[in-house]
């Protein structure tokens, strides 16, 4: 996994930053679609279309693309729960339209923490951390992976980044495909492998609910098809840890009743 940050040309310590984590930047002023009616607003379907085709990417290579708030640390098990969940829809679902969505942990973080240590001790860090936390509500997806083949990222509707509800409804929207005709798709609750850790901040956490471009996305939404079944608990697939320390893939109505 390789980070590609949105940022603007004039912030070169997080181009060197991301550079240094062996990363690509994305100039959002020159690459991404931005809203006619919101200026300087970049859209969702700009921002997947550029992960996947951006020129200096390996778009050839790349299979998923993350989307993530940048409050947000991952332990190496986001990787792990990706590959196994490509997997068990190549191999088993026989498609290669797969969606990851997960909940995260909201946590109060030491005044003081070290982050720059191996992996190891970092993944271990994250595990004590989620211990002390508490997990969000199910309508909450900070996160989101997505494979290239899911949708026509050029045809979606225009979503604002950084506005509520496009995270519902692209889950929504991929849970009502699984019935149509063509591929199906394998959308997995990963709330159980993926260790997220959402870094608490105070107040002003819900203020991007009362921007105009979160009135915009629901609007959009319900004109869209809607977002009922967006939650993180109407995924058909969930992924899970075994105790020879793999994660699977089931299809969660089969859990329930086995």
């Amino acid at each position: 996994m390789k980070p590609l940050l949105m940022m603007e040309p004039s912030d070169d310590l997080g181009m060197q930053q991301v550079t240094d984590l062996g990363g690509q930047s994305i100039y959002s002023e020159r690459t991404f679609e931005h809203h006619k009616e919101y200026t300087k607003q970049p859209t969702y379907r700009g921002l997947f279309d550029a992960a996947f085709s951006h020129e200096k990417s390996v778009s050839e290579n790349c299979e998923m693309a993350v989307y993530s708030n940048g409050d947000i640390l991952y332990s190496t098990s986001i990787r792990d729960t990706l590959g196994s969940s490509l997997a068990y829809a190549k191999d088993i679902e026989k498609t290669d339209r797969v969606l990851v969505i997960g909940t995260r942990i909201n946590t109060d973080m030491p005044e003081e923490l070290d982050l720059d240590v191996n992996q190891q001790d970092y993944d271990s860090l994250l595990k004590k951390l989620a211990k002390t936390g508490r997990r969000y509500q199910s309508n909450a997806e900070d996160y989101f992976a997505v494979s290239k083949p899911l949708f026509d990222w050029k045809a979606l509707p225009d979503f604002i980044v950084g506005g509520v509800a496009f995270d519902n409804w692209i889950v929504a929207k991929a849970n009502r495909a699984y019935k149509q005709k063509g591929k199906p798709v394998v959308v997995v609750d990963a709330s159980d492998t993926i260790t997220a850790i959402h870094q608490n901040h105070g107040k002003g956490r819900k203020d991007s609910h009362l921007q105009g471009k979160s009135t915009y996305n629901r609007k959009l939404a319900v004109k869209e098809g809607s977002w009922s079944k967006g939650r993180v608990v109407d995924a058909k697939y969930c992924s899970l840890n075994t105790p020879w320390d793999e994660i699977i893939v089931v299809e969660r109505r089969r859990l329930l009743f086995t």
